[in-house]
């Protein structure tokens, strides 16, 4: 059954659910079309997909749906019977690739939420895979315990994507692992396809099928009023004009926010704005004292307590950006990373560093690209922010032209 929610340019929200309620099929028919190898997939007289165990499939053989989403924020679920038992590692998965309809899906690029059962490493588990092709290793983004055995449970499994790009996994309605997915292994149209592959030593059962386009839950569109700026456009020297300065060996140098001195050391850079509600922005540029991609990282500063001891940070280092929660001290940071990405922040870009609710997000030059949901780790009412910079054998670049705002 499908459903149509909205059209129109450039856009249109749809989606399908498939309860299996319809006779018997063998194998199964469309809008399902097996590849790879291994046996095809039947629709019982219970109303279930039957999927026969495949755990000596060579090329990932399994059952594709032929419909995908139109638009960038979408959701698969279902719910699923899977007795799987034993010392032996086994596993169900849902590729997230081109469907049947296109000849001969590769695994090329794709991405792979896997549910594991391998008790010999972990409980039952789930987790994000990048999969350059078949026979890659793969790259695990992320994973968690599943908050029930699979065996002698009837589970529900949500995926929700976010941008093309977030990737959040819920089990039950608990929400497992998220992920950013990486620029090359993204989802887009034509490749938004759900593609169901049991390589295990037991058959599957599934009950109903959902997949659908979804508004995003995240707020990018959020008013934002400028509360402060800063342009650092003084003497060498402490910052003053109000902010408060944690750790030492930074100050601002040459008309920017810098780290200073020959000793690796950390330092935050924050105010109090008022903003309890939790919806906070900061922007800056980057400065050019350093390589923006260096080994030393600096970061953006968000939902801080007034001690400088917790909140979150968008982090530049090495090449990426992270969205993380930080704890300790500013002077001497430890992360807790919800998202990274791939990212070359040259210097004179702006980067802006968003929370709204029960999410965050960063963007390079007006450009989203990493988000994460918080999961209410970080107290909305912290009302602080501000900016971070290191000296890691190397200085952080410094820091430009700060703004903090208020959302509406």
């Amino acid at each position: 059954m499908s459903f149509l929610i909205r059209r129109n340019l450039p856009w249109a929200w749809a989606g399908w659910i498939d309860d299996f309620n319809r006779a018997p099929e063998n194998p199964i028919k469309q809008p399902w079309g097996h590849f790879g190898d291994g046996s095809k997939a039947d629709l019982n007289g219970s109303a279930e997909m039957h999927m026969p165990a495949n755990y000596s499939s060579v090329v990932g053989g399994g059952e594709s749906y032929e419909f995908q989403p139109f638009t960038p924020n979408f959701g698969m679920e279902w719910e699923m019977w899977w007795p799987v038992e034993g010392l032996v590692a086994q596993y169900f998965n849902l590729c997230i690739m081109e469907n049947w309809a296109k000849v001969g899906p590769s695994f090329a690029n794709s991405v792979l939420i896997r549910f594991r059962h391998a008790p010999v490493v972990s409980s039952d588990d789930v987790h994000i895979i990048e999969f350059d092709g078949l026979m890659s290793s793969g790259n695990d983004l992320a994973g968690n315990t599943s908050p029930v055995p699979y065996y002698g449970n009837y589970v529900t499994c949500t995926v929700l994507i976010d941008n093309d790009q977030l990737c959040r996994v819920y089990i039950n309605g608990v929400a497992r692992c998220q992920a950013q997915l990486t620029p090359t292994h993204r989802p887009h149209p034509g490749k938004r396809g759900l593609n169901f592959f049991n390589n295990a030593l037991c058959d599957a059962w599934i009950r109903w099928v959902k997949i659908y386009d979804r508004p995003t839950d995240f707020p990018l569109s959020t008013s934002w009023n400028s509360v402060l700026y800063d342009d650092f456009n003084r003497a060498d020297g402490p910052p003053g004009n109000g902010w408060t300065q944690f750790g030492t060996n930074a100050g601002i140098v040459s008309n920017s926010w810098s780290a200073t001195g020959t000793s690796n050391s950390s330092a935050g850079l924050i105010r109090d704005t008022g903003i309890t509600n939790g919806k906070q922005r900061v922007e800056a540029i980057a400065g050019g004292n350093n390589n923006p991609n260096s080994s030393a990282d600096s970061g953006l500063i968000l939902r801080c307590n007034s001690a400088g001891t917790e909140g979150l940070a968008a982090n530049i280092l090495s090449g990426h950006v992270y969205l993380a929660r930080f704890t300790g001290s500013l002077s001497s940071p430890t992360f807790a990373n919800y998202a990274h990405t791939p990212a070359t922040v040259a210097a004179g870009d702006k980067i802006a560093f968003s929370t709204a609710g029960d999410y965050a997000w960063i963007e390079v030059n007006g450009v989203v690209i990493c988000q994460a949901q918080l999961f209410g780790a970080v107290p909305s009412g912290n009302s602080w922010a501000g900016l971070r910079v290191e000296r890691s054998g190397s200085n952080s670049h410094s820091w430009n032209d700060a703004r903090i705002y208020s959302g509406v």
